[in-house]
């Protein structure tokens, strides 16, 4: 209890900062439990009730300890990474949560909801935008960050950290807990994250690999992304992104006339569109930009009812910013996309 009531005197004058500057942040919080603790059975869903109340403000990642047993499978899982972030906090027992990196929110679960909205309007100084592309055949794929510094903070030993998280896993645990959710399953590259350096105005893009065990449900993982400063341990802000997203987009409605694109591009690179073409004859692509100026149009003619990829040259998109792209089909239905060019 000690250890909070110092870390409230210190973080206070942050603690009530309203979002007047910066960004919205969305609050990390991360717990430290077993399966084997006691006191954690009530813990986890205590956390998942607050997470279902405010995910829109927070993230959650879930690290497994080694006591009061060593056999937890989710510890056992990935012991090395689980081992540095635990070490990484000093933490001494379970439950734990850490709130933003900064807050020891101890394993009184019921002050946890109370720390993460008081965090909640604390004004970030970073935003993070997430792209994924996820094959589920391979079970591989990449996420993509573009952090950008809204506002002057402390950039000292900043990391970009990946975690990928695994719900409702199912596994009878000896403390009474049957389902277990944002377990840490991986961290990408490492749990040491990736250095970044960061200047008020600018932005930084980073993209990670990653696969999904064959032991994993893939349509139960996510990833959580954080930016944080190694010295004073504050995670700045967070976001989380399902792994299937894509695959969603792709398979769910595969007789039905759709379009992708990728979300983040390159304005040096070509930009390939795909068309779920279901109609064969021309079909007619149109870019705008913002201004809403055309800077490409082509027709396309479509012999076969199935997967078509369109390469739309790097010259008509060549400045950073959102374009949209419209592609009209033989029978005249009109789908819109939109896709973001940067450097």
């Amino acid at each position: 209890m000690k250890k909070v009531v110092i870390l409230a005197v210190i973080f206070m004058g942050a603690i009530y900062v309203t979002n007047l500057f910066g960004a919205q942040r969305k609050v990390l919080a991360e717990m430290f439990t077993n399966t084997s603790c006691g006191p954690c059975g009530p813990a986890n869903p205590a956390l998942d009730a607050i997470y279902e109340n405010h995910q829109d403000i927070m993230t959650v990642i879930r690290y497994h300890t080694w006591w009061p047993s060593s056999s937890d499978p989710f510890y056992q899982n990935n012991v090395t990474e689980n081992t540095m972030r635990i070490n990484y906090y000093d933490i001494p027992y379970t439950p734990d949560l850490m709130v933003d990196g900064l807050i020891n929110a101890t394993s009184d679960y019921s002050t946890w909801e109370n720390w993460i909205l008081i965090r909640s309007q604390v004004s970030s100084p970073v935003t993070i935008q997430l792209s994924v592309y996820y094959d589920s055949t391979s079970r591989s794929g990449w996420i993509r960050s573009v952090v950008h510094a809204e506002t002057t903070a402390d950039y000292t030993a900043l990391k970009i950290r990946y975690a990928l998280i695994e719900n409702e896993v199912y596994y009878p645990a000896p403390n009474g807990e049957v389902y277990h959710n944002q377990a840490m399953r991986d961290m990408l590259p490492t749990a040491g994250g990736v250095p970044i350096t960061l200047s008020a105005g600018e932005t930084v893009v980073d993209t990670q690999e990653f696969t999904i065990d064959p032991n994993w449900d893939q349509n139960n993982c996510q990833i959580v992304v954080f930016v944080q400063e190694d010295i004073s341990h504050q995670v700045h802000q967070s976001e989380v992104t399902d792994v299937m997203v894509n695959v969603a987009e792709e398979y769910a409605a595969k007789t039905k006339f759709w379009l992708r694109v990728p979300r983040l591009s390159n304005v040096s690179t070509p930009l390939t569109l795909e068309i779920n073409a279901v109609e064969q004859g021309i079909y007619t692509i149109d870019v705008f930009d913002v201004s809403g100026a055309r800077v490409f149009t082509r027709k396309k003619e479509i012999n076969s009812k199935n997967l078509q990829s369109v390469l739309i040259n790097s010259g008509s998109l060549s400045k950073p910013g959102a374009y949209f792209i419209r592609v009209t089909s033989p029978n005249h239905k009109v789908m819109t996309v939109k896709t973001i060019r940067i450097r």
